[in-house]
C-alpha cells in the first residue's frame, strides 16, 4: 500500500515551492486548466487550479515510479494494482461535501490477465465499501458474512454485476467545528442530498475554500450570480436534488420543481430505507427536514448521538489530591 500527499494543499505553486520539493515533471499554466461548471472561471481560480494540476502531476509521476518499482520486482504479472483517491478536489463544492464532485474520484485497475487495457466502465456505481470483499475474492480468501459491500472481481473480468445502481454517502463532521451532517444518494442520473446543519444561518467552512473562495467573495461583490454561490457554499438548504447528466456540477438545485416533485420522492425513499438499515443516528433530523425547529433542536443534540458517553468538558480547572 503506497500513499502520497499530493494533490492535498499545499498545492506545488512554482514561487513559492520549497527546494526540497520534487518538482512536477510538467508544471502547467492557467490558462491551460479545465476550471470546472461549479467554480467560477476567475484569473485567482485559474491560477489556483494550475497549482493543482501541478500537483496531480506529481502524483501521477509518484505512481509510475512504484509501478517501475513493481516490474524490477518481478511480481507485475501476477499483481493487482488499484489506484483510488478518498475525495474529490480540495476545492469549494468538491472535497468535504456530498456533490458529484466530492465523491466521484478515480478508480483505475491493472490485474495482468483480468483486466482489458484501457477498457472503461460506464454501466456500475461503485463505493469503497467494496473494496474489502474485491480483496478477499481476489486473494482466494472466504469472505465474512454479512458485508455491507461486495466483490468488484467480476466488473473487472468485464461483466455485468446488478445492485451498483446507485450509491450512498456522507458527512458528518469536517476538520473542526460542530457537526456539519450532510446525507446523499447518487446513481448515474441525479443525486438527492439532505443537509441537516442549514439553518440559514450557520456558516459552513472548511479547510479547502484557499485562493478560490476568496476570489468569489471579492468578485460576488459586483457579481450576484457569483455572489448566489458564496452564499449556497456557506449556508446550503436543507435539501437539494440535481441532474447530473445534464448539471455534473449540481448549480441547479431542483428540489421545488414540479416536474420533478415524484423523483425527489423516490430518492428520500430510498434514503431513508438505507438509514433506517444502517441505523444512522442522522434519520431524526432527516424526519422532521421539513419542521426548521425540530430540525434545529435536532442539530442541537447531534454530538450526543455521535458520542453519547462522552463526558461533559469541563470549563473549570479542579484540583486534585496526590
Amino acid at each position: 500500500m503506497v500513499n502520497s500527499h499530493d494533490p492535498h494543499r499545499p498545492f506545488h505553486n512554482p514561487k513559492t515551492a520549497q527546494k526540497s520539493w520534487s518538482t512536477p515533471s510538467k508544471l502547467y499554466s492557467p490558462d491551460e486548466v479545465i476550471v470546472p461548471t461549479y467554480l467560477p472561471d476567475l484569473p485567482e481560480v485559474r491560477e489556483e487550479l494550475s497549482h493543482y494540476y501541478n500537483s496531480v502531476r506529481r502524483l501521477d509521476d509518484t505512481v509510475g515510479r512504484v509501478l517501475e518499482a513493481l516490474e524490477k520486482s518481478g511480481f507485475a504479472d501476477n499483481t493487482l494494482v488499484m489506484f483510488l483517491t478518498d475525495n474529490g478536489s480540495a476545492f469549494p463544492f468538491a472535497k468535504a461535501n456530498t456533490y458529484l464532485a466530492s465523491t466521484r474520484t478515480p478508480l483505475l485497475v491493472r490485474w495482468p490477465g483480468v483486466t482489458k487495457a484501457g477498457s472503461l466502465d460506464h454501466d456500475h456505481c461503485v463505493a469503497n465499501v467494496d473494496f474489502f470483499a474485491t480483496f478477499m475474492e481476489a486473494t482466494g480468501l472466504p469472505q465474512p458474512a454479512n458485508l455491507d459491500g461486495r466483490s468488484l472481481v467480476p466488473l473487472f473480468k468485464g461483466d455485468k454485476q446488478d445492485g451498483h445502481d446507485f450509491v450512498f454517502t456522507q458527512i458528518d463532521y469536517t476538520i473542526g467545528g460542530p457537526p456539519k451532517p450532510m446525507r446523499c444518494i447518487q446513481d448515474k442520473k441525479f443525486g438527492y442530498i439532505f443537509n441537516a446543519f442549514s439553518d440559514g444561518k450557520f456558516a459552513y467552512k472548511n479547510n479547502n475554500e484557499g485562493l478560490t473562495f476568496k476570489a468569489m467573495q471579492v468578485k460576488g461583490k459586483t457579481d450576484p450570480e457569483i455572489q448566489a454561490r458564496v452564499e449556497m457554499f456557506r449556508h446550503r438548504v436543507p435539501q437539494e436534488f440535481y441532474d447530473l447528466q445534464a448539471d455534473p456540477g449540481c448549480i441547479r438545485n431542483l428540489i421545488d420543481s414540479p416536474e420533478h416533485a415524484k423523483l425527489v420522492a423516490q430518492y428520500q425513499t430510498r434514503l431513508r430505507k438505507w438509514m433506517v438499515e444502517t441505523n444512522d443516528h442522522n434519520l431524526k433530523a432527516f424526519d422532521v427536514r421539513n419542521d426548521p425547529a425540530k430540525l434545529a433542536q435536532e442539530i442541537t443534540n447531534y454530538p450526543k448521538l455521535i458520542n453519547p458517553g462522552k463526558p461533559e468538558t469541563k470549563t473549570k480547572k479542579q484540583k486534585t489530591r496526590q
